[in-house]
């Protein structure tokens, strides 16, 4: 991980608090230092294994937020992936708060009701 980045600890604690998926948001937080970025390289900096990077990183592909660019290297073997952001990272964070005002007004509705049903 980036070292000593109180930031990224203080981004992790939000996260948590909003119950976001942690790993995702390590990945998110390395292509958006990165810039562009190896799969590899993402688990080497955000200290998760393979398949925690991958995983992800469908997730984060099915938001639409991932571009994927395939390199051939000069060797043999399969082209390798780069990472880099399509949208914005306040764009997710809008969808986030989006998801999160729609979550709140299920649970407030849900203890309305339950208030109600004692009420009764």
């Amino acid at each position: 991980m980036y070292e000593d980045d109180e930031k990224l600890k203080s981004i992790i604690h939000n996260a948590k608090i909003l119950n976001l998926n942690v790993n995702e948001i390590k990945v998110l937080y390395c292509i958006h230092k990165a810039g562009e970025i190896s799969q590899r390289d993402i688990e080497r900096r955000a200290d998760l294994r393979q398949s925690e990077v991958s995983l992800a990183i469908k997730h984060l592909s099915l938001m639409e937020m991932l571009n994927c660019d395939s390199i051939q290297n000069a060797v043999k073997g399969r082209p390798q992936k780069y990472y880099s952001l399509k949208k914005s990272m306040m764009d997710y964070f809008s969808a986030i708060n989006k998801q999160k005002e729609n979550e709140w007004i299920m649970v407030k509705l849900a203890l309305d009701d339950m208030g109600q049903q004692f009420a009764d």
